[in-house]
C-alpha cells in the first residue's frame, strides 16, 4: 500500500510542477497584439517576418499566422523586399511595418 501512496504523490506533484511551468514560466501565446504593438513602436523601420520573430523570440509559424491575419484586416503595410536579404538560409520576400 505505501507503494501506490508514492506512485499517486508522483503523478500529482508532475501535474502541479507542469501547471507551474504553464502559469509562470512559459510565454506560449503568441499572437497578433504582439506583432502589432512591436510594428507600432518601430513606425518607420520595415522588418521581414524572421527579424520580427526574433525580435519577440518568437516562433517564425506563429508570427506568419499573425502577420497572415494582419495582412487581411489592412493593418499593416507590406511590399517586396527589393533586399531578398538571406536570413536562416531562407530568402525575406516581404516586408512589413506599421500603417
Amino acid at each position: 500500500m505505501l507503494g501506490y501512496a508514492k506512485s499517486v504523490e508522483k503523478v500529482y506533484l508532475n501535474k502541479l510542477r507542469n501547471l507551474f511551468k504553464h502559469l509562470f514560466l512559459m510565454n506560449v501565446d503568441m499572437g497578433q497584439q504582439e506583432v502589432f504593438t512591436f510594428l507600432s513602436k518601430n513606425r518607420n523601420k520595415w522588418f521581414t517576418s524572421r527579424q520580427i520573430a526574433d525580435k519577440l523570440k518568437a516562433s517564425y509559424g506563429s508570427v506568419s499566422v499573425s502577420i497572415m491575419k494582419l495582412r487581411r484586416s489592412e493593418q499593416i503595410k507590406f511590399k517586396k523586399n527589393k533586399l531578398h536579404t538571406k536570413t536562416h538560409g531562407r530568402v525575406g520576400i516581404f516586408i512589413y511595418r506599421h500603417k
